[in-house]
Parts: structure tokens; C-alpha cells; sequence
């Protein structure tokens, strides 16, 4: 099955992805654990990936597209507003987001004395294979990874714990 990408209102996200859940669409929101500072101590709290966008795995047929244009909180199709799904190397980073509708970990870090650094676990141990960057800011706690999606390149920022 092929993954499309729907735009919807802020906010909605959640609310849009549950509703095309029980009308038996397979949709789904990437999510991830992210470290914040305050107050003197980091706090774990969980934030969407890609706000106000929803991803749906499904045959494309004119039942789904209705279903889905007539949501409440949908505004288009990604892709000149029809459904265009993702590339394959797209799809494998999608999944990998999807992390099986959990939030993305965090992944501990090691850093060497000559500045290599090693994944030890978490969501950056699974990342599929090609086509990625990854920066590592380790005193604030945090990796970026440049992901592929519909042609364009989208910096994401996944928690990070160096040991």
C-alpha cells in the first residue's frame, strides 16, 4: 500500500488521525520524546514530528479520497491536491517514524575523544540506512536529521543522551 500525505488544521492532527482510524483507514502521526530545560532540570515531554500533517496508508480509490476530503480538519492532499504518495526511500523513513505509533525514543550517544560518535540505542539505531545527515548537538541534548519527503528535505530534531 502506498503512504499519502494529508495537510490539516493545527491542532487537529490527533483528532483527524483517530477519526480516519475508525473509519478504517490505517493513518497515523509521528511523534517523539524531546528533553526541555526549565526551570534548572530537563523534563521529557512527547511533540509531533511534522505538525499539521497527517500520513495515510491505503489503496487509492474515490471511497478513501471522499472519506478523506470530507474529515473535519482536512485542508489538501499533499502533492498539486491529489493524492501523490511518497517515494519508496520516503516510505522506509516514514515507517521508521511511525516507530509502531509510539513516540521516537531516545538514543544514547557516545562520544569519543577524537570527536566520533557511536549510536549505542534508541530511534537513531533503526534509522534506515541512506540518503541521511544527521547533526549532533550533544550539550542541548539533541540530534537534527535531515529526512526525505515528497522532493524536499525536512530537518527534524530527535532527544539525544550522551554517555
Amino acid at each position: 500500500m502506498n503512504i499519502y500525505v494529508i495537510q490539516v488544521r493545527s491542532g487537529k492532527e490527533e483528532a483527524v488521525c483517530k477519526r480516519l482510524q475508525s473509519a478504517g483507514i490505517s493513518a497515523f502521526v509521528p511523534r517523539k520524546k524531546i528533553f526541555l530545560r526549565r526551570g534548572g532540570a530537563w523534563h521529557e515531554e512527547i511533540r509531533l514530528i511534522f505538525p499539521q500533517y497527517v500520513f495515510v496508508q491505503m489503496q487509492r480509490n474515490t471511497e478513501n479520497y471522499r472519506l478523506i476530503r470530507q474529515t473535519d480538519g482536512f485542508i489538501r492532499f499533499l502533492g498539486d491536491n491529489l493524492p501523490r504518495p511518497v517515494s519508496e526511500k520516503e516510505k522506509a523513513w516514514l515507517l521508521w517514524l511511525r516507530n509502531g505509533d509510539k513516540p521516537l525514543g531516545i538514543s544514547r550517544i557516545m562520544d569519543t575523544s577524537g570527536g566520533a560518535k557511536f549510536v549505542l540505542d534508541g530511534a537513531l539505531w533503526n534509522c534506515p540506512e541512506s540518503g541521511y545527515e544527521v547533526t549532533y548537538q550533544l550539550r542541548q541534548r539533541r540530534a537534527v536529521v535531515c529526512v526525505p519527503l515528497m522532493g524536499r528535505k525536512y530537518k527534524i530534531t530527535l532527544p539525544v543522551m550522551p554517555v
